[in-house]
């Protein structure tokens, strides 16, 4: 093996590469680390610009073209992205030996105007190619433009692949995404192993490992798109809607006590599950569907790590006034999810509801706000002489008959009045199912006081041949459908006079039979 040289200013560099990688040994065998995965670009395109313009200045000083060797290529990529990784492992560990005599490695974080917050270095844009190629070719240029020692080159130049607006630390907390490396050797002009690199302006996909310390981290689940609703309860998604999720990684900060996002992780590696995928559903790849209005758990798992987002399917995705953060919009109020807690729109309301139940509501067209109480308690029915009466007004002292005590009744009387708690009360009405299939009841009077009969009072009472009318207070609106359906095929009604012709139509319409015989 040859004496290993090394230009000025390059020693340091390579010697905290050195540094870094002399630590990957203790990381792997640590139980609290979990191996995961993140998606990185290989960028072939724009190491092979970087060699045009390295070969110009070559020329101009009089120098052979360099030569882009496949070999050098690959293990100068692969030094970029163990650099770019920090801890993370590589396919070529070895390549940091002493088989190369110039070597040289760098981030780059907001270089001319790059922004690193974007995604245009992915879509490979004027704005993200350009920035990278001057800087990289600058320094290539330095590098080689007097030197004429050796004839093979080899650039690597790597990006972390991860999405927009979320800083993409790797480099141990840094905050630039794009590393880069130059390898030569010292064979000067000899092309005898020149290994030339093929590949047209591509860039590839790849991934690399990446430890993470567990004890000192979380998940998340993020996507291409997040509409997270106040105190981040729930992220919002309108029905029919598609995104890509995927794992990402946030790490506590022991001396601040901050939070800080490290990186996104690849799917790769990752499982994937909904609670309820008839409303979410969600592949191994991540790609989530919102399939109809709900809310359903989305789970991702990597490793011994685990992280969950509740989703809210909703008709339309609004915006909180307040926070400016998103809110579910739904049709209608019936569409609200039972178990949903929280500020959202409904029917043209803005609305505050907990547990599905609507607290606040507020009309945007008239801005009315009103504010539900609780639900008004149930009058609990007064039994009394072997029936159960319910009080419907205690300032006109008026009941309604609800059901007699025994389902096995023969006869029974709906008075005029009862007395209840030293009181005197009117029966004015009696609910609907009353009697229903009392299948013993024979003869039935109905007091005066009596304006309401509900739906199937006597709907089954199958031996009920007499009834006796004494009301003349009821009409059409105020007797239920199928109140008298299936009284006995010779059953007679008695009713006042006045009403005999009113009552006929009456009874007939609300289930009386043909057979039934209706008089004064």
């Amino acid at each position: 093996m040859r004496e290993k040289t090394m230009k000025k200013g390059h020693l340091l560099l390579t010697l905290l590469a050195f540094v870094c990688l002399m630590g990957l040994g203790t990381i792997h065998a640590n139980a609290a680390t979990v191996k995961a995965k993140v998606d990185v670009k290989k960028f072939y395109g724009i190491a092979e610009q970087v060699l045009q313009e390295i070969n110009k200045e070559r020329r101009s000083n009089g120098l052979q073209d360099l030569k882009m060797d496949a070999t050098l290529t690959e293990a100068a990529m692969n030094i970029a992205l163990q650099k770019q990784g920090g801890d993370a492992s590589v396919s070529e560990p070895e390549i940091y030996n002493d088989r190369y005599i110039y070597k040289s490695v760098g981030i780059l974080g907001n270089v001319d105007g790059y922004d690193e917050y974007e995604d245009n270095l992915w879509k490979e844009t004027t704005k993200g190619k350009e920035p990278i190629t001057k800087h990289v070719s600058k320094l290539g240029k330095f590098l080689y433009k007097d030197d004429d020692i050796s004839s093979k080159i080899g650039i690597g130049i790597i990006a972390t692949d991860n999405p927009t607006s979320i800083p993409r630390e790797l480099n141990n907390g840094s905050r630039y995404n794009v590393s880069y490396c130059f390898l030569s050797n010292d064979s000067k002009h000899d092309t005898t192993n020149y290994n030339p690199y093929v590949n047209n302006g591509k860039t590839v996909r790849t991934q690399m490992d990446l430890y993470i310390d567990s004890s000192n981290t979380y998940l998340i689940v993020d996507a291409n798109e997040n509409c997270l609703t106040p105190k981040y309860a729930y992220d919002v998604i309108k029905k029919g809607e598609k995104r890509n999720a995927h794992p990402g990684i946030w790490e506590n900060i022991p001396d601040t006590g901050a939070k800080r996002f490290l990186c996104k992780l690849s799917n790769n590696g990752a499982s994937w599950n909904s609670s309820n995928p008839s409303i979410v559903s969600v592949d191994a790849n991540g790609n989530i569907t919102a399939k109809k209005n709900g809310i359903a758990t989305v789970t991702v798992r990597v490793g011994s790590l685990q992280a969950t987002k509740k989703y809210v399917v909703s008709d339309i995705i609004s915006v909180d006034t307040d926070t400016l953060l998103s809110l579910p919009n739904w049709k209608s109020k019936s569409d609200i999810p039972k178990e949903y807690t929280g500020n959202c729109y409904a029917g043209g309301y803005a609305l505050e509801v907990k547990n599905g139940r609507i607290t606040w509501s507020k009309n945007m067209k008239t801005n009315k706000v009103t504010r539900p109480g609780k639900k008004k308690s149930v009058t609990k029915a007064k039994k009394v002489k072997g029936n159960y009466y319910k009080i419907i007004s205690k300032s006109k002292k008026t009941v309604q008959y609800v059901k007699p005590v025994k389902k096995n009744i023969i006869s029974v009387t709906i008075p005029s009045s009862i007395k209840l708690n030293g009181k005197r009360y009117k029966v004015t009405g009696i609910v609907a199912n009353a009697f229903k299939n009392c299948k013993k009841l024979k003869k039935v009077t109905i007091g005066t006081n009596v304006n309401s009969i509900g739906k199937r009072t006597f709907y089954g009472c199958s031996k009920l041949r007499t009834i006796k009318v004494k009301t003349s207070k009821l009409t059409g609106s105020r007797v239920g459908k199928q109140a008298f359906k299936g009284l006995n095929k010779k059953a007679v009604i008695k009713v006042p006079k006045k009403q005999l012709k009113a009552y006929k139509r009456l009874f007939r319409a609300k289930g009386v039979g043909k057979k039934v015989t209706i008089k004064k």
